[in-house]
């Protein structure tokens, strides 16, 4: 599945929205659960300008963000690609592999 950049519905119904900045960093591991778990998603790059306004609307004032359904921002990028990769399958439901991936 390719990433789609214009954020339309995955075969769900479910849109996905990652904001982070225009490089790797913490965004780079959600980034790469959506790829590898084959799920679209948006991936907004805020720019470095752009940032001390869109911060204001963040949990934390901090990025990366992830919008589902264009509900509210949910922060953490150890959290996001958790998310993800369970919503993907990627992530063990054994708690011991878990553990492990943690």
């Amino acid at each position: 599945s390719q990433v789609n950049m214009s954020g339309e519905k995955t075969e769900e119904g479910t849109t996905y929205k990652l904001s982070y900045f225009p490089f790797e960093g913490r965004g780079e591991r959600v980034r790469l659960a959506f790829v590898l778990g084959g799920i679209d998603f948006d991936d907004h790059h805020v720019q470095f300008k752009d940032f001390p306004e869109f911060r204001k609307a963040t949990p934390y004032g901090s990025l990366p963000v992830l919008q589902v359904d264009g509900g509210r921002m949910i922060a953490g990028s150890v959290a996001l690609a958790k998310y993800i990769g369970r919503k993907a399958g990627l992530y063990p439901t054994d708690p011991e592999a878990a553990l492990a991936v943690d």
